[in-house]
């Protein structure tokens, strides 16, 4: 989780119109009361974001009012940090059993003004299922902390006796240059290539052993190359990646040719990172056209429940390497 908070990071969030998400709440000052019902819904809200996939909770940011903007974050509204400590905030969380360890809460002051505070909360996911002040389970859903139901709870509690894995994405740009043997009137030709590079997480406390990974990526962002031998309709909107943690040992060089043996499954450890593929993008790709368009992963580890996860191609980091390669 990114714990490089700031002003000028929250400032940005508001200009660029950084929606809420299942992993992203705002609150307004009113939000944090000395108040039995104001507490309750603390502890509500950041238990709910423990039970589910982690996340962050900003107290001190206004969203807008109206219906088709109420995700949105409007304004800062501040919350006053002599009144309503860092303490009083961690007391407040304290009251979730069991007690949440993975909880940081970064006060930041605007203009150094204690009376002008935004606290920001980081919850990680946990290992077990929290229940709040009203003595019962929340999860995260469609931008709300809802109740949970009997077999989410127990699955929740679960989570320690199987692996617990993650998908992450980034996209680099590279800059190519296609040298011809044939020389051109005008010199080689030059051009941005994008890769999407597939990540899984292990971050659980239990390694897996047997990992398949399902991805649905748009037609219309992959390479006509990517596609050039693959078996796809005219009429799909997406093609299915199958990825697992398979490799296998090369026995020898011989004759200017590896000799390879058998595939086996690569156990991939608590804490570490398994890369995937590297997928070709059309080289004009640009998250802002497709800002609709998901990736979709289905995870199967071992005996671990399936897990389905999707994400905007707008949320995945671009990086330039044109500048590395100089």
């Amino acid at each position: 989780m990114n714990s490089d908070w700031t002003i000028t990071r929250l400032e940005k969030m508001i200009n660029d119109q950084v929606e809420e998400n299942t992993h992203l709440d705002y609150k307004s000052a009113d939000a944090l009361q000395k108040t039995a019902g104001k507490k309750k819904e603390v502890t509500k809200d950041v238990s709910a974001f423990a039970n589910s996939d982690g996340g962050v909770i900003i107290y001190g940011l206004k969203e807008f009012d109206e219906p088709e903007k109420n995700h949105l974050p409007e304004a800062f509204d501040f919350v006053d940090g002599e009144e309503l400590t860092k303490e009083w905030l961690e007391h407040v969380i304290g009251n979730i059993s069991p007690r949440i360890n993975s909880v940081r809460i970064i006060p930041l002051r605007f203009n150094d003004d204690i009376k002008k505070s935004i606290y920001v909360v980081e919850i990680q996911k946990s290992t077990t299922a929290h229940q709040a002040m009203d003595y019962r389970y929340y999860k995260r859903y469609n931008f709300e902390s809802i109740p949970m139901e009997d077999f989410e709870i127990r699955d929740v509690m679960n989570r320690i006796t199987y692996p617990t894995f993650e998908i992450e994405y980034e996209i680099i740009k590279k800059t190519v240059t296609e040298n011809s043997p044939i020389p051109l009137p005008d010199g080689p030709k030059v051009y941005d290539a994008y890769y999407l590079n597939c990540v899984l997480r292990n971050t659980g406390n239990i390694y897996g052993m047997y990992v398949n990974c399902f991805v649905d990526i748009p037609l219309t962002i992959m390479h006509e190359k990517e596609l050039q031998y693959k078996d796809y309709s005219e009429s799909d909107l997406y093609y299915r990646f199958a990825m697992d943690n398979t490799t296998r040992d090369m026995l020898e060089y011989n004759g200017g040719f590896p000799k390879y043996g058998p595939a086996r499954y690569e156990p991939i450890l608590p804490k570490t990172i398994y890369r995937l593929a590297s997928i070709r993008l059309i080289d004009d790709f640009d998250p802002t056209v497709h800002k609709g368009d998901e990736l979709n992963a289905e995870i199967y580890v071992d005996n671990s429940p399936m897990k389905s996860i999707s994400n905007s191609l707008t949320e995945i980091q671009i990086y330039d390497q044109t500048d590395e390669n100089k």
